[in-house]
């Protein structure tokens, strides 16, 4: 069983038909353009915007209501789905990495190569190079978010709908369609610059554009117009109104944006798969190159590599749990 996704990657990678894995993009793009503007049309209808104004505040004080016998048995399904999905592989890929061939192979091999090479790069390198690119690309995909942010909060109209739309199209159409068509176009680019890790860091900063709008809009949106007023009112610039209102208030959030947008990063595949070269491997890369080839050493490696991903994951999924707002403010 094949997803669009996988069929582009394993018809553009896999047995390099370009033309099928062209159409099969269009296709996508087709599907997803359509269904982001069905979504505004129906958006329309209910008076609703995507990524708009929060929900009503709550009219008991401020506190959400007491979950009853159905909420906790909700929630303790959520607890018990949550673990089944992610708590268990995790723990069972934790077990792998330190046994990798079975019952009574205990072994550290996998972390020990960590330091060796492995067609050309050790993995520390490409963990080192995924922590590099993934936080140039969350700086630019901040600073174009939030910049994009600003201008849509601005607008309203028929310009609004057609720039959230388009905005959102890295959203909807897969990474692997994106780096297909980056790999395409960089054919025709200079060596040299086509081969950077910089292109790599841009390409998964697009994907991740459209969470930090997800998250930006509302924020901006919740600032009072009245203190932008004010502050302007007294003499002051539209930069340092941005700086004195609107970041006090929406900074938090904007920081979960940033930091949600090197989490992503950090664990991109499906572009990187088609841009990687050998010295410009990232960790998630790596982990996909050593599955591919048979042995335990190999299995091994990628079960340590794992580990190292989720490692990182965690600790920047914890810093951005300190600094993110409650969730009113991300509403």
């Amino acid at each position: 069983v094949r997803t669009v996704e996988t069929a582009i990657y394993t018809e553009g990678v896999g047995y390099f038909r370009l033309p099928e894995a062209a159409a099969l993009s269009v296709v996508q793009i087709v599907v997803v353009v359509a269904t982001l503007v069905v979504a505004r049309l129906l958006s329309g209808l209910a008076g609703t915007t995507p990524g708009g104004a929060g929900a009503p505040a709550d009219r008991a004080g401020g506190q959400p209501p007491r979950a009853g016998g159905r909420g906790r048995a909700a929630v303790w399904l959520t607890l018990a789905w949550t673990g089944l999905w992610l708590v268990l592989p995790l723990a069972v890929l934790a077990l792998w990495s330190v046994r990798p061939a079975g019952p009574g192979s205990w072994t550290l091999a996998g972390y020990r190569t960590l330091g060796a090479d492995v067609n050309g790069i050790t993995p520390m390198s490409s963990a080192i190079l995924s922590v590099t690119t993934a936080s140039t690309a969350a700086v630019l995909a901040f600073v174009l978010g939030l910049n994009l942010a600003v201008v849509l909060t601005r607008i309203r109209g028929p310009l609004r709908a057609v720039a959230d739309t388009v905005a959102t199209l890295p959203l909807g159409v897969s990474a692997v369609t994106l780096g297909f068509g980056y790999m395409l176009v960089l054919t025709h680019w200079p060596a040299r610059l086509a081969n950077s890790w910089l292109v790599i860091a841009a390409v998964q900063a697009l994907v991740v554009v459209p969470l930090v709008l997800r998250i930006a809009v509302p924020a901006l949106e919740h600032v009072p117009s009245g203190l932008r007023a004010a502050a302007a009112t007294m003499g002051a610039s539209p930069l340092r109104v941005f700086a004195t209102v609107d970041l006090p208030i929406a900074g938090r959030s904007l920081a979960a944006a940033a930091g949600f947008a090197f989490i992503l990063s950090l664990g991109e595949f499906g572009a990187t798969s088609f841009l990687a070269r050998v010295d410009t491997t990232t960790l998630p890369v790596m982990i996909g190159s050593a599955l591919n080839r048979p042995g335990e050493g190999s299995l091994a490696t990628a079960m340590a590599c794992s580990m190292v991903l989720v490692v990182a994951t965690a600790v920047a999924v914890g810093i951005v749990e300190a600094v993110r707002p409650d969730a009113g403010s991300l509403l």
